[in-house]
């Protein structure tokens, strides 16, 4: 019973399959897009959820008099729940409609402090926490993403652009190298160098995406560079940003803690958007694998691709400064250098970061000579690795090593020589982390 709870937290106990996006408003409202595994069809689904909040106190919302009321009497505008367990949010409220909650707990807050108070964040995160409306949607629903899809069975494209510098108030976009669903890799080039070339290459990339009906955009730094980029310049040059699959033109924003700041106040960054499509960076995966491991040269694509052996051996190389410099005296190099991009994108995606050995297993780091169902595995020790700001060395940690089995996700494995595993490798977890699969017992 409790693996079953443990299973439910960390995977969902909704079963519903195949969703590969899901866009929710703070009204309540819900599209789910999914696509069915035996057909590819995608299909679309409306639903409602009540938004939710976690508060530490009910005290800002006492105001609110006859309109609060405990979830299961019902019949309360705003309902709550006190939950379990010693931890401080310890009151989950609800409403019909989202902006209604928020509006009753900052009005309370600012009569509670003596002062206004316009954003949840200003309560302190010790207070209040609030999940975007699609993270709100999943965890009250318990649905996931991707259940029962391989990776294969997602419509997966990359993008990425070549601008004439990182300044978008002043520079441009005049390259962009695609990767459609199918694997086929294509480079487009704005037809010269005013702002109506560059328009008309937006708009030629806009139109590429919604042809290709991807389920998910990838890039390297997609939200830190890319996106923030070209949402700019199409706005400067009112080129329309068609890339959700429903509601007008133009990119959405979250909050999000690893986003851009987009106004004057720095604490508040976001991330970009597209309704019914999933836009991933796969600097998130590459953070967090280093998070773990500590074993790579650097965070950039082109460290990375070299690093996990995704790095072809005739690879362009260009100094980022330098491209657009190139670019006007040999432009075929360039066109290179963009097309490698997306197709490391691709590989580092996929999680095809290491070689295969002689049986067709393959593995980086291992601590064992035994063989699994998650490969074979040659022996080898984890060396000390100096902790980080210090010159000390750290002791090794626990042993594990990553295997992949030909079609399958990398798994992180504990290794079976450090006991009370029953002379079998555990999974511990996903690297990549793009898609979420799931390791079977």
């Amino acid at each position: 019973m409790a693996d079953l709870i443990k299973d439910e937290w960390l995977w969902g106990w909704d079963p519903t399959p195949g969703i590969v996006s899901v866009w929710a408003t703070r009204d309540g409202r819900v599209t789910v897009w999914r696509r069915i595994a035996a057909t590819g069809e995608l299909v679309r689904e409306e639903a409602r959820f009540r938004p939710w909040l976690l508060l530490d106190r009910l005290d800002d919302l006492r105001g609110l008099g006859a309109r609060l009321g405990q979830e299961e009497a019902g019949g309360a505008q705003v309902t709550y729940r006190e939950l379990d367990g010693p931890g401080a949010l310890r009151y989950l409220v609800s409403a019909d409609d989202g902006r209604t909650l928020t509006s009753a707990v900052l009005e309370g807050a600012t009569r509670r402090l003596g002062r206004r108070v316009g954003h949840l964040r200003e309560i302190g995160k010790e207070c209040v926490l609030a999940l975007p409306p699609e993270e709100q949607y999943l965890v009250a629903t318990g649905r996931t993403y991707f259940r029962d899809l391989s990776f294969d069975q997602l419509r997966r494209m990359q993008i990425d652009l070549e601008t004439t510098g990182l300044d978008p108030e002043h520079n441009r976009i005049f390259m962009a190298a695609i990767r459609d669903p199918a694997g086929v890799t294509e480079v487009i080039e704005a037809g010269g160098e005013g702002d109506s070339a560059e328009a008309e290459l937006i708009g030629l990339l806009v139109e590429k995406v919604t042809a290709a009906d991807p389920d998910v955009i990838e890039n390297h730094n997609l939200h830190g560079f890319d996106l923030p980029f070209l949402n700019l310049r199409a706005r400067k040059l009112g080129v329309p940003l068609a890339f959700g699959r429903i509601g007008p033109p133009g990119l959405r924003q979250r909050a999000a803690r690893r986003g851009v700041a987009i106004d004057e106040d720095s604490r508040r960054r976001v991330r970009f958007i597209a309704p019914g499509r999933e836009l991933i960076d796969t600097l998130d995966a590459v953070l967090r694998y280093d998070f773990s491991t500590r074993d790579l040269p650097g965070h950039g694509l082109k460290a990375v691709a070299r690093h996990f052996g995704i790095a072809g051996p005739n690879r362009e190389y260009i100094r980022g400064d330098q491209i657009y410099e190139v670019y006007r005296r040999d432009p075929e190099r360039v066109r290179r250098y963009a097309a490698a991009d997306v197709e490391e994108v691709a590989g580092l995606a996929r999680g095809r970061r290491v070689r295969p050995g002689a049986d067709g297993a393959a593995s980086i780091r291992t601590a064992c000579g035994c063989r699994s169902r998650y490969g074979s595995h040659r022996p080898a020790a984890r060396p000390s690795v100096p902790a980080r700001g210090t010159g000390a060395s750290r002791a090794p940690a626990r042993r594990w090593h990553v295997a992949q089995r030909r079609g399958a996700a990398p798994v992180r494995v504990r290794c079976c020589a450090e006991g009370s595993q029953g002379g079998r490798c555990k999974p511990i977890s996903i690297v990549n982390a793009s898609v979420p699969h799931r390791p079977r017992a």
